[in-house]
């Protein structure tokens, strides 16, 4: 009977602690789903579904982001992070270096909601200054706002995890013109 009582207990516990993190007290970063980039002729599709429903007023606020970080081809260092804005309604592009991410700048899109855990954005190669080649690429999702969980990598803005674990491959080709 003592068994079952500890039982139940470690089950009301864990929904408790389950319906404490859907409230908001101990927010985390998004967790991906599954992501791709793909080229469309000059134009490149980022589309992203995260595990569970967002809100795009999530995005930016609670210190909370969702990044494409696009990395060198050949030694995998990342040289921009293109970052979904508040609200989800536009992207920003910070070139990296040594010494971090510099200035963001805005970056014409078209950005969509295809469902509650869905996001797309469509935007042109040379926006952010890529050539037509090849590219490896990932999704960094984030939150700045308290401990991270093992599971988490520990970066100084805070919190991070990367989808998929490795750099993907993307080679981008010029465009033929119709």
């Amino acid at each position: 009977m003592r068994a079952r009582l500890l039982g139940a207990s470690a089950v009301i516990a864990a929904v408790l602690s389950i319906a404490g993190l859907a409230r908001g007290q101990a927010p985390a970063p998004f967790t991906v789903a599954r992501a791709r980039l793909t080229q469309d002729g000059p134009q490149l599709v980022w589309s992203v579904t995260l595990n569970h429903a967002f809100a795009p007023a999530e995005l930016g606020a609670g210190h909370r982001s969702l990044c494409l970080l696009i990395e060198r081809a050949r030694g995998g260092s990342v040289a921009g992070a293109l970052c979904v804005g508040r609200n989800g309604a536009a992207l920003s592009y910070a070139r990296v270096n040594d010494h971090g991410r510099g200035r963001a700048v805005a970056v014409p899109a078209t950005i969509a909601r295809t469902g509650s855990t869905q996001l797309s954005a469509t935007f042109a190669a040379s926006s952010i200054g890529l050539p037509y080649a090849p590219l490896r690429w990932q999704v960094e999702d984030g939150y700045s706002g308290g401990a991270c969980s093992p599971a988490l990598t520990h970066k100084a803005a805070g919190c991070v995890a990367l989808y998929p674990a490795a750099p993907a491959l993307l080679r981008l080709r010029s465009p033929i013109p119709a």
